[in-house]
């Protein structure tokens, strides 16, 4: 029978596999009282014991330490029992805590905040108000990772941040937006109120979806190579000034090319929506820094594109048709290029020099 039982600080979480009918007890609650008690059922003891380890190692991740319970008496519980249990407890937990105060993961009194300098974007879907965290180890705790395989039209996105929220010493939110680029995904902001307990969440999110451990592990910028499907995401270096601008609306804008009469349009360019144009502006200023990712899948509405961002094209993979247009960039605050894409420029000179008939040009 696999039993645990772990503390840190004033609360304890103990873990029980039941071996004759094959399920897992979990109690957690303040130390030297009864606490609150889950249980969950599995075909075999393997499987409960299984995700009874996977359990304890989790919790030992946060700063829990094991401990050995007092024995009691069968069927006697008393006030004496309860509070000696207690007593040596927190004992065992403090000492084991001085064991490992030299591992910033584990001690909760490591981490040391640096002058961010105004660094760092919040995201535009947080509700936190605040400034970024800033560590003396790992610096900002500001990361956008990108998952994309463009043959099997995969691009998924995670935005993981550490705000310390505005005029306030014990608040910090960790922030996480996920899902697939092109769409606002799943948000999620929790708060903590110490600064150790928002970096354990924090280095945990980071790890789930990196494979990498963001307080012992190399977390500096890695853009090597695009992700495959099913690969840990990887790190985007990015744009503080290209983020604030966006943010501001002082951005680029993107136009794409009609010649097919589509809707009834005349031949030209026309305008993204604001949407469209923004998330093609952030795909656009990430493969200026990150040179493996110039070609995104873009979700939007109904379809999916692939933009390529070297050749300024977007193709609808998810129609039969695959259709292709060619897309423009207009910096801010300039005029928009009116004349046709490149593309279409060469095949009419080449059309007037060598005198030969191309079908659909006139």
């Amino acid at each position: 029978m696999f039993s645990q039982r772990l503390v840190r600080g004033k609360r304890f979480y103990e873990v029980k596999v039941h071996d004759d009918e094959h399920y897992v007890s979990i109690r957690n609650g303040p130390v030297g009282e009864e606490g609150v008690e889950t249980k969950k059922s599995f075909e075999t003891t393997e499987d409960a014991e299984k995700y009874a380890k996977d359990a304890v190692s989790k919790k030992k991740e946060l700063g829990f330490i094991a401990v050995t319970q007092v024995k009691q008496e069968p069927g006697i519980k008393t006030r004496a029992g309860s509070w000696k249990r207690a007593k040596e407890e927190v004992e065992i937990a403090l000492k084991a805590s001085k064991k490992v105060r030299r591992s910033k993961r584990l001690s909760g009194g490591g981490f040391t905040q640096t002058d961010s300098e105004g660094r760092g974007v919040i995201d535009s879907e947080c509700n936190t108000k605040g400034e970024i965290v800033s560590l003396d180890t790992t610096g900002l705790c500001d990361v956008m990772l990108a998952q994309v395989d463009t043959d099997a039209g995969v691009d998924n996105f995670v935005v993981l941040q550490l705000i310390q929220e505005k005029g306030r010493s014990d608040s910090f939110v960790v922030f996480k937006r996920c899902g697939v680029t092109g769409q606002v995904g799943l948000i999620l902001e929790k708060s903590y109120r110490t600064l150790a307990e928002s970096v354990l969440a924090f280095s945990e999110h980071f790890k789930q979806c990196t494979g990498v451990d963001w307080l012992t592990g190399s977390v500096k910028p890695q853009p090597l190579i695009a992700t495959p499907a099913g690969e840990p995401y990887q790190r985007l270096v990015q744009d503080d000034a290209g983020r604030r601008a966006l943010a501001s609306g002082n951005h680029g804008l993107w136009f794409y090319w009609v010649d097919d009469f589509v809707d009834g349009k005349k031949t030209g360019w026309y305008p993204y929506d604001d949407v469209g144009s923004r998330m093609t502006e952030k795909l656009f200023l990430e493969s200026q820094l990150n040179t493996n990712y110039t070609q995104r899948v873009v979700k939007s509405g109904y379809y999916s594109y692939l933009v390529d961002l070297t050749t300024k094209t977007q193709t609808n993979i998810s129609h039969p048709n695959r259709k292709m247009r060619q897309i423009r960039r207009k910096p801010y605050s300039q005029p928009l290029d009116g004349s046709p894409p490149p593309a279409l420029l060469a095949e009419a000179e080449y059309d007037i020099n060598e005198d030969v008939e191309i079908p659909g040009i006139y």
